[in-house]
């Protein structure tokens, strides 16, 4: 039994937006072409989480997620603007766990 804690973090790397999909309104509004390709910039977020196991069977957690409150980048190639295999526009958030073995 005792207190546990970790900070971590999850890092994408920069990379280039393709605009092969868009609507051409779109990137006439943005004054784009489909052949432009746009720098999407890295983003970090920072994870922290503690908890304290009573014994061997159970545990109380708490969770803090984006504890910086990092907005995900715009990506203009994705239909809702955000590149959802590589980004959470959830934003800050926290869970309060408790788990019980039986």
């Amino acid at each position: 039994d005792g207190w546990r804690a970790s900070v971590s973090a999850h890092y994408t790397h920069h990379y280039r937006d393709e605009l092969g999909g868009l609507r051409s309104d779109t990137l006439e509004k943005y004054n784009l072409s489909k052949d432009d390709q746009i720098e999407i910039p890295s983003w970090t977020v920072v994870n922290l989480n503690v908890a304290y196991i009573f014994e061997s069977d159970s545990m109380l957690q708490l969770s803090l997620r984006n504890a910086f409150d990092r907005e995900a980048p715009d990506v203009f190639g994705s239909r809702s603007n955000v590149d959802y295999s590589s980004h959470n526009v959830m934003g800050r958030n926290v869970t309060l766990r408790y788990s019980y073995v039986f």
